[in-house]
């Protein structure tokens, strides 16, 4: 069973990879600042490989009049993505 499927493991996600990245909030931050340079207020942003949201969440956040569109092979993790992000976004 992939990792992307299990339950346990999905339940973890947000949690592990904050551990297992050093500086995962600051990788945020910086890809934040390098999309608002060339995205406008009202922009559409596509993120591949969406997963539980984390990014997404960070970026809906810092950016509110930003729409984005959440790609990801796990129907799973993009369940997670759909109960953490309260944010327009479209789920694929």
């Amino acid at each position: 069973m992939s990792s992307f499927s299990d339950p346990k493991a999905i339940a973890g996600y947000a949690e592990n990879a904050m551990r297992r990245v050093p500086g995962l909030v600051d990788v945020h931050r910086m890809a934040a600042v390098l999309l608002a340079e060339s995205t406008p207020p009202e922009g559409r942003v596509l993120v591949v490989g969406a997963g539980g949201g984390m990014e997404l969440k960070f970026f809906a956040e810092s950016f509110p009049g930003w729409h984005f569109d959440g790609v990801d092979p796990s129907a799973e993790m993009l369940g997670v993505l759909k109960s953490e992000v309260q944010h327009p976004t479209r789920v694929a």
